[in-house]
């Protein structure tokens, strides 16, 4: 077991059961901090989660692990699985190690303002462990109501592409507009065997856009993570409070 770039290049598939005794198919994905992928590993995390492997049926329920020690760095990735449309559980984990280091995050809090269900988790421990397991068992998961403004010099564009993949790719229409907003922040070149490529048209309209804002002038990828990256902020200065100044941590030292 390791974790650094290239350790897990698959996904791995085991099974559990939910409170009731069903079957639940459990996909571990390798780590990622978004669906921008800059390795093989990273870039079957993103292909898995956006239905673009012809082996893998894209998962009816996301569980997505955060570090809540590093909540602001975590929650980008996060913001993005909400966009897809997908019931999302969010596992705040490391929480003990959160209030050694003087900080408080407010789960209930956060869950309201994502609309999906928050766990706070210390695995090491077991803490939080049967409340993800009665979360997973729940027949019906709320979708997320978390919203955030795409910038208006961006936003006909991620209407054309949307539209495109939905017609061209086959795509829903909440996968097709966040595949869209990643195919804009110029971060999808990296892929790996057995998954879709991209078609013909979609490719056109995206280039297309792409000439006429490098013609412009307009940092669109810059402008699409800065937006997102403030409705972060806001968020965790909603939900993140510091209980106390602390020296250093041991993985600081």
């Amino acid at each position: 077991v390791g974790n650094y770039p290239g350790v897990t290049v698959e996904k791995k598939v085991g099974e559990t059961y939910s409170q009731h005794g069903h079957a639940i198919k459990v996909i571990d994905l390798p780590g990622a901090y978004s669906l921008a992928a800059r390795s093989p590993d990273e870039a079957v995390t993103r292909d898995v989660l956006l239905g673009r492997r012809s082996d893998t049926p894209q998962p009816d329920r996301i569980i997505c692990v955060v570090d809540a020690c590093n909540l602001e760095r975590c929650l980008y990735f996060v913001h993005q699985m909400l966009d897809l449309g997908r019931p999302v559980i969010v596992v705040l984990n490391m929480m003990d190690l959160t209030a050694r280091s003087g900080l408080e995050v407010r789960a209930a809090e956060l869950e309201e303002a994502l609309g999906v269900p928050v766990i706070p988790c210390a695995a090491v421990q077991g803490r939080g462990l049967v409340e993800l397991r009665l979360a997973m068992s729940r027949h019906e998961l709320p979708l997320a109501r978390h919203s955030w403004t795409v910038p208006a010099p961006i936003a006909p564009a991620v209407a054309e592409l949307q539209a495109s993949l939905v017609a061209a790719d086959g795509r829903p229409p909440l996968i097709a507009r966040a595949e869209a907003l990643l195919l804009l922040t110029d971060q999808d070149s990296v892929r790996v065997a057995g998954s879709t490529p991209l078609s013909a048209a979609t490719g056109a309209v995206l280039e297309n856009w792409r000439r006429r804002w490098t013609g412009q002038g307009t940092d669109w990828s810059g402008t699409l993570i800065k937006a997102r990256y403030e409705a972060i902020q806001g968020l965790c200065r909603e939900v993140i409070r510091r209980t106390g100044e602390r020296g250093p941590s041991l993985a600081d030292r």
